[in-house]
């Protein structure tokens, strides 16, 4: 089925930024009718780049000088912009070597920069060995929890510490396998905390959840873990993955970039209004198997071009009222509306 039918979504440059006005206004509040201090003295910077165009000429002196490009944006010092009103927010001098480490040489103008970029990204998040081993001890430790209280009870993980999609930032999917009348949920929130895994304070029970889970944060590593109970399909997914990972040798890159796109806009968390990780996966998936070129997936082809072409595709031009995907014999678009109807 084609993509571009019937809808685009329309893009608006200023949209986002009057949202988060209004949000941030509905906190501060305007003051008696007033302009509300943090539009006013918004008003003031010097509006602040998203992102260092691909094409700009001085994209390299920029990466060479980054200093300069904290004074553009924001002064040659530290602006306070905050007062008791706002909360004394504060906008401070940012260096792109700062928030870019993984930035060590210059790059190329154009896609082939962003591919070299996005190379030098995936790279640099990619996780070491001992962030292995620390993860494995975590899963390690409730694990022996787990078997010393239920002698028949088993442990495993699934997600993206199974499929090494993890960013460091990521939590640890564990799931327990055993036979309960009532899933113990609250006695083992207990023996995390007994046994100095969690502390008390990071612990949460979401017993009401569709799929109960348990939310803790290692005590040691602070790494955070969700542990659920009884449910294969993660661990089933994982394996799935596993095997497109392999089939498309550009797909971990592509996704690592993605996942840390979303982090970075707070649109990683389902239960937030975000995508999980593994819907994300199977539209990347999706969009390399229906690929109009044939090479798009070979391992040389340029992750800039492709990364540029996923959200073109998922961001303009694809009809989410009527179209669904599938990745399913090598995948497919189908009619949302006429498979509703036929079920």
């Amino acid at each position: 089925m084609e993509t571009r039918i019937g809808w685009s979504q329309p893009e608006s440059e200023g949209l986002a930024l009057e949202t988060w006005t209004k949000t941030l206004e509905t906190s501060f509040g305007p003051q008696h009718g007033q302009q509300s201090p943090l539009r006013r003295e918004y008003s003031e910077l010097k509006p602040v780049p998203e992102f260092i165009p691909l094409e700009s000429s001085k994209r390299d002196e920029q990466l060479q000088n980054p200093s300069r490009l904290a004074s553009e944006v924001s002064g040659s010092d530290s602006k306070r912009v905050g007062n008791k009103s706002n909360g004394g927010f504060v906008a401070p001098s940012v260096s792109v070597r700062d928030t870019t480490p993984w930035v060590k040489r210059q790059y190329t103008e154009g896609v082939v920069g962003l591919h070299q970029e996005i190379l030098d990204f995936t790279e640099y998040v990619t996780p070491r060995p001992e962030e292995n081993r620390m993860r494995e001890a975590v899963v390690e430790k409730i694990r022996n929890i787990v078997t010393d209280t239920w002698h028949d009870a088993e442990v495993d993980y699934f997600g993206s510490f199974r499929t090494m999609l993890y960013l460091p930032t990521s939590d640890i999917d564990i799931v327990v396998f055993g036979k309960w009348d009532s899933l113990p949920l609250r006695r083992l929130e207990q023996l995390l905390i007994d046994n100095k895994v969690a502390d008390p304070d990071s612990v949460k029970v979401l017993d009401k959840a569709k799929v109960p889970i348990i939310k803790l944060t290692d005590r040691e590593s602070r790494v955070k873990v969700d542990i659920s109970f009884n449910t294969d399909t993660g661990v089933s997914s994982a394996k799935l993955i596993d095997k497109f990972l392999l089939h498309y040798p550009l797909l971990r890159k592509l996704v690592v970039v993605l996942k840390q796109f979303l982090l970075l806009r707070n649109l990683n968390e389902v239960f937030t209004g975000g995508i999980s990780s593994y819907s994300l996966i199977l539209m990347a998936v999706s969009f390399l198997q229906l690929h109009p070129r044939v090479n798009a997936s070979a391992e040389d082809a340029n992750l800039g071009v492709l990364l540029i072409e996923f959200f073109e595709l998922y961001g303009r031009n694809l009809n989410y009222s009527n179209v669904g995907i599938s990745v399913k014999d090598g995948g497919r678009y189908f009619n949302k509306v006429r498979s509703q109807s036929v079920n």
